[in-house]
């Protein structure tokens, strides 16, 4: 956690509900939500991150509410090995997108590391 920013640990991804992020959003604490955890079939408390992506877009119960826009949310699957420095670099291109565009496109978390890569 920095100035402007707020770090919240769960022990699994799938833990974290849909409504905390509708409360964080909707109420104004934050511009966007940048999730993280384990890397694609790595989940080490079985599906996390495919439950948290299937409420995130209203596929699975709990539900995201319609409310909220998940265009200021960005899921980002990280190894164990790498999560400090690549979860740095997700979380600066998430805020670069934030800032630059309020009505963009869903930010994928692909581009960002493709820049990453470049840079």
């Amino acid at each position: 956690a920095s100035a402007g920013k707020a770090l919240v640990e769960v022990r699994c991804m799938g833990q974290l509900p849909p409504s905390f992020i509708d409360f964080v959003l909707s109420r104004g604490y934050a511009d966007g939500v940048l999730l993280t955890g384990c890397d694609g079939g790595n989940c080490k408390y079985r599906y996390g991150m495919q439950w948290t992506e299937q409420r995130i877009f209203r596929q699975r119960d709990p539900r995201l509410r319609k409310r909220v826009n998940n265009q200021r949310i960005a899921c980002g699957w990280l190894q164990p090995w790498s999560r400090h420095g690549s979860a740095l670099k997700m979380h600066n291109a998430f805020q670069e997108y934030l800032d630059a565009d309020r009505e963009a496109a869903t930010w994928r978390p692909e581009t960002a590391r493709r820049k990453a890569a470049i840079r």
